[in-house]
């Protein structure tokens, strides 16, 4: 049996890999100690189980992308009010204060950093709204170009 302890001379955790009649000793062991503890339940109440909680998670993820759904139109109508408040106090409040007080110059300069400003905010936030967020997609890979990567692809994913 190998040891997990740290060894002494250089203070290092040298673990070392288990032998093939360890790690079948230790798969023995799990699937025995799992056999008993579904010795204990009537028929068939561990797969209730299981099924039952991944319908549960799977109907709070449903809930929660309807929610979402909900709030991200909510948070647009927010986002639309703010900047329409933003242009409607620059219009009624700063560009008459701005037009008594300053230079012709300087008023046509901040009009035109003030539009410019405008402008890119909501066109950015246009492009955030209609952009999707994509989704996950399965690389395609062909096993000429990269032959390693595709045998490690389908080995985890079960592929032959």
């Amino acid at each position: 049996m190998h040891s997990v302890l740290p060894s002494s001379t250089t203070g290092f955790d040298e673990r070392m890999p288990l032998t093939e009649e360890e790690a079948t000793h230790v798969l023995e062991c799990i699937d025995s100690a799992w056999s008993r503890a579904c010795f204990f339940l009537p028929h068939g109440a561990l797969q209730a189980l299981v099924d039952g909680t991944s319908w549960l998670v799977l109907s709070a993820l449903r809930c929660f992308d309807n929610f979402m759904n909900i709030v991200g139109v909510v948070f647009v109508a927010i986002a639309i009010v703010l900047i329409s408040a933003i242009v409607y106090a620059w219009y009624h409040v700063l560009a008459p204060y701005l037009f008594a007080t300053c230079s012709t110059t300087g008023f046509v300069a901040h009009a035109i950093v003030a539009h410019w400003l405008l402008v890119n905010i909501a066109f950015n936030y246009i492009m955030v709204v209609r952009t999707s967020p994509g989704a996950v997609v399965a690389p395609q890979v062909n096993s000429s170009s990269h032959p390693d990567y595709l045998s490690i692809y389908q080995s985890i994913a079960g592929v032959p």
